[in-house]
C-alpha cells in the first residue's frame, strides 16, 4: 500500500522503515520525528526516501541509515536540544532550507550531493577524518570523534563560528590549514597535537584561543585593524616553524592573556619570525626560544 502526506504535519515516535512493499508520497507535508529514544530513517532498498519537509524534535537523536533528501522547496528543521545525524550517509537538501536550532551531526566523510552546502547553527563532527569537499559554510563546529581521534583531510576555511575540541579528543591538523574567523573562539578541551610540515593556522582578525595547550606548524595573525589575539593564561602555544604576528603603524596587533594576569607562553621552536607593530601583555617567549620584534 501507500501513504500520502497531507499539506500539514504528522508525527512519528518510532523508527521510519520503508524496506517493505509500501510507498510514501510526501505531498507538501512535514514529517515530525518526536520520539524520546533514538530513531532511525531507512529508505526502500535501491531508492531514496523522499520527504518534502522534516522536523526533528527528538531530544536524543534521529539518524539516517542510507541516502536522505528533502524537496527543493521543503525545510529540514532541527529543534532546540534535538540532533539530526547523517551517520556517514549521503545527504541531499536539493537547495531546500535548513533551520538548525539544535545539532547537525556528521561523521565528516559524507557525500553531500548539493555543491556548496551550508549548514547553519551547531555542527558536531564524530568521525575520525574531516574531509568533505562540498561544504560552503559551517557556523559553530565541535570536534567530538567517537574513537577519540580526529584528523583533518583538507584545508578548512569555511567555518565562520566558534570551533571546539571535546574532552578526551586528540585533534590533528596533519598537513592542512585551519582558519579561525574574525571575533571567534577556538577552545581546546582535549589534545591539540603537533601537525605535519605545511600546516598553517590563521587568525582572520580578532581571535580567542582558549582551553589547553595547542601546537602549530605555522601560525599567522596579521592585521591592520587594531585586532586583538587572546591566549589562555598559563598555557603554552608551540609554533614549530614560521611565526607571523604583524599589525601596522598606529593600528598595532595586541597580544594578551585572557585575564591579563597569568602569563601565556608562546614558544617558537623553529622557522622564521615576522613580528612587527605588536603590543603585548602577559604573553612571553622562552629563554631558549625568544621572540624578536621590530617596531613593537
Amino acid at each position: 500500500g501507500s501513504v500520502s502526506a497531507t499539506s500539514g504535519q504528522f508525527t512519528v515516535a518510532g523508527d521510519w522503515d520503508m524496506t517493505g512493499s509500501g510507498t510514501f508520497n510526501p505531498s507538501t507535508g512535514t514529517v515530525q520525528f518526536d520520539g524520546t529514544s533514538a530513531q532511525t530513517i531507512t529508505s526502500k532498498a535501491g531508492t531514496t526516501q523522499p520527504f518534502y519537509s522534516v522536523q526533528y524534535s527528538n531530544p536524543t537523536s534521529v539518524s539516517i541509515t542510507d541516502k536522505f533528501q528533502i524537496n527543493s522547496s521543503g525545510t529540514l528543521t532541527i529543534d532546540e536540544n534535538a540532533t539530526f545525524a547523517t551517520a556517514g550517509n549521503e545527504f541531499d537538501d536539493n537547495g531546500g532550507t535548513i533551520v538548525n536550532n539544535g545539532t547537525f551531526e556528521i561523521n565528516g566523510d559524507e557525500h553531500f550531493s548539493m555543491e556548496n552546502l551550508s549548514i547553519p547553527g551547531n555542527t558536531r563532527v564524530v568521525g575520525s577524518v574531516f574531509d568533505i569537499t562540498t561544504l560552503d559554510s559551517l557556523v559553530n563546529v565541535e570536534f567530538n570523534p567517537t574513537d577519540g581521534v580526529l584528523t583533518l583531510g583538507n584545508d578548512i576555511d569555511y567555518i565562520f563560528g566558534n570551533i571546539s575540541v571535546a574532552e578526551n579528543t586528540t585533534f590533528d591538523m596533519d598537513v592542512w590549514d585551519l582558519e579561525l574567523s574574525n571575533r571567534k573562539t577556538v577552545t581546546n578541551n582535549g589534545t591539540w597535537s603537533a601537525p605535519d610540515v605545511g600546516s598553517t593556522f590563521t587568525c582572520s582578525g580578532n581571535a580567542t584561543l582558549a582551553g589547553e595547550d595547542m601546537n602549530f606548524y605555522e601560525f599567522i595573525a596579521a592585521s591592520t585593524n587594531t585586532d586583538t589575539i587572546i591566549f589562555q593564561g598559563t598555557k603554552t602555544y608551540t609554533v614549530a616553524n614560521n611565526l607571523t604576528l604583524t599589525g601596522a603603524d598606529g593600528s598595532e596587533l595586541y597580544l594578551t592573556s585572557d585575564d591579563e594576569v597569568a602569563t601565556t607562553i608562546l614558544s617558537n621552536t623553529g622557522g622564521a619570525q615576522s613580528v612587527d607593530y605588536v603590543r603585548v601583555l602577559k604573553v612571553d617567549g622562552t629563554a631558549l626560544n625568544t621572540i624578536t620584534a621590530t617596531n613593537s
